[in-house]
């Protein structure tokens, strides 16, 4: 018998247009997401799904090529995955018919104005299908969405009260907002981790030793304390701690240990040179840490671990990068070595889209997979494949513990540390509740409202 799961959608559930949400909505997802035309970030789960049985208007049925426990991410944006509407992207050019607005959904605002790269307006849909599930909202007029460049330049904005929420990815900022007058803040831990990825292709990484010697070379603690003045949270995983039971610390006492690099670097062929630094036939072991411009945080962290490897005998050279993420970029291409990136993490456990072998971007699966990593393991593989079809709980928590103590085993990467989930907001604007999800923080907008009916300044 295959595994499926019924699917029924709310009878008065619409898009912001008014035409209602269906099944075919459903099954035009599903292909869509397969087609290899689209330019998709991964495919996953929707290659697990072998056919979508519609049993009317409101109520599907989806068929798993195997048990699938991941299920629940398929049309969860928590898991990345959303519900597309057929009738108005049916015909259309997927990969541009969004690009400059007219976006369909089927929440409390619509998106009434866009500038790329400069902001996007927000105001209530008057198509709006749920008010009494939102307490008879949305509240607010208008929300305008001004793309800030960097956290410095959110902090100005805000504390000069030409903005009223900001979410910056500073969370050392944490603090100074606190501190500011008529302010309210809302840091709980989130789901997204800072990490060092390791290019297992590189030709010097190739050599898991050299992995494990650089991981062993790093201070994660003086990272968090020194570059996030103690505001991010100390991190052994690629999940995180609210993942129980999945979550395993397997990374737990990795770093900093000297007397482990220059045992994982003789292993590998190397040794001291007169100027202290490691090398094998002839050249020292030099590795280049890539990051994406703009962010200080990480630019801090680069020149701590660049202190941190020199003093035991590895040289790094920092590298900023604009278009580190872009889709022809390095972290897609591969061309690097290591990267400081961060992932959000799903609800779901599920780690198969970034650590299996056919997750790998390249032009066979139209770079859409996130194993960027580019690491293949059969071992993981067979490992990945059973958590995703093992429904049980506990059975799935052990294979989930094994996996983790794989991707640290072979070093595949290093987490840092796990993000706080930040935005501060004005004290007389109501209903804010932080989402610590890789939900947008405009999940609970419908409940926004401000004291006194408008907003502060």
């Amino acid at each position: 018998r295959p595994f499926a799961v019924t699917f029924r959608i709310r009878r008065r559930a619409a898009w912001s247009d008014g035409v209602p949400v269906t099944s075919a909505d459903a099954v035009f997802t599903w292909r869509t997401m397969l087609d290899p035309a689209n330019r998709v970030a991964s495919r996953t789960p929707w290659d697990r799904v072998a056919t979508i049985r519609v049993g009317g208007p409101r109520r599907f049925t989806v068929v798993f090529k195997a048990p699938y426990a991941a299920w629940r991410d398929l049309f969860s944006p928590s898991g990345g995955n959303v519900l597309l509407p057929r009738h108005a992207l049916s015909g259309r050019d997927f990969n541009t018919v969004w690009n400059r607005g007219g976006v369909i959904g089927t929440g409390p605002y619509v998106l009434s104005s866009y500038t790329p790269g400069q902001r996007l307006v927000l105001t209530p849909s008057p198509r709006y299908w749920n008010r009494s599930g939102s307490g008879g909202g949305p509240f607010v007029s208008r929300i305008v969405n001004v793309y800030l460049d960097g956290s410095a330049t959110q902090r100005v904005q805000f504390e000069g009260g030409e903005v009223n929420f900001v979410a910056p990815p500073d969370f050392t900022l944490i603090p100074t907002f606190r501190a500011l007058p008529g302010t309210r803040v809302q840091a709980p831990p989130g789901v997204t981790w800072e990490h060092l990825e390791f290019n297992a292709q590189d030709p010097v990484l190739r050599d898991v030793n050299v992995r494990r010697a650089i991981a062993s070379a790093v201070d994660r603690r003086e990272l968090i304390s020194v570059s996030t003045r103690g505001e991010a949270l100390p991190l052994d995983s690629f999940l995180v701690p609210q993942q129980r039971p999945y979550f395993r610390p397997s990374w737990a006492g990795v770093g900093p240990d000297p007397a482990a690099v220059d045992r994982y670097l003789r292993t590998a062929g190397y040794i001291r040179n007169g100027a202290g630094f490691y090398a094998k036939d002839g050249r020292e072991l030099t590795v280049e840490v890539a990051a994406i411009a703009g962010n200080q945080t990480r630019r801090n962290n680069l020149t701590l671990m660049q202190a941190q490897l020199q003093r035991v005998g590895i040289r790094m050279r920092p590298r900023l990068l604009a278009n580190l993420y872009a889709p022809d970029g390095p972290l897609y291409s591969g061309r690097y070595q290591i990267a400081e990136v961060a992932y959000s993490a799903s609800a779901d456990p599920s780690v198969t889209n970034i650590f299996r072998s056919d997750q790998v971007p390249s032009s066979r699966n139209g770079f859409s997979g996130q194993n960027t990593f580019r690491y293949a393991d059969p071992q993981l593989d067979r490992l990945l494949n059973a958590a995703d079809r093992t429904i049980d709980v506990a059975g799935r928590a052990a294979l989930m513990h094994r996996i983790q103590d794989r991707v640290r085993d072979r070093m595949v990467l290093l987490p840092l540390y796990q993000w706080r989930d930040f935005v501060a907001y004005r004290a007389n604007l109501r209903g804010v509740r932080v989402n610590p999800t890789a939900v947008s923080h405009y999940d609970f907008t419908q409940g926004w409202w401000f004291v006194g009916g408008r907003a502060a300044r």
